[in-house]
């Protein structure tokens, strides 16, 4: 009777993957230095000005950041490369 029962979902859609927190994430590579862990976001943007304005706070103090920013994510990939391997990049407004 298909109660209790998922529906099929068009071959063009995927359900929503909910946010692990870095934990096993399934969006992630297990070889990802994050696979397991999120980046320390708060200590990032300590380290690296740049950032901070793509970071927040919620209520109960857990740090977030602007996903939906092409700006944040820009900033956030370059934050990373240096951080995490020492590599100076940018990419020009726009591209």
């Amino acid at each position: 009777d298909g109660a209790g029962t998922m529906p099929d979902l068009p071959t063009n859609r995927q359900p929503p993957i909910r946010s692990t927190r870095g934990r096993n994430n399934p969006r992630m590579h297990p070889n990802n230095k994050y696979y397991r862990e999120e980046p320390d976001f708060a200590q990032l943007a300590k380290q690296y000005p740049d950032l901070e304005q793509y970071i927040s706070y919620g209520p109960d103090g857990r740090v977030h950041f602007d996903y939906t920013s092409w700006e944040g994510t820009r900033q956030l990939t370059a934050t990373l490369l240096q951080a995490d391997f020492n590599i100076k990049w940018w990419l020009p407004e726009g591209q």
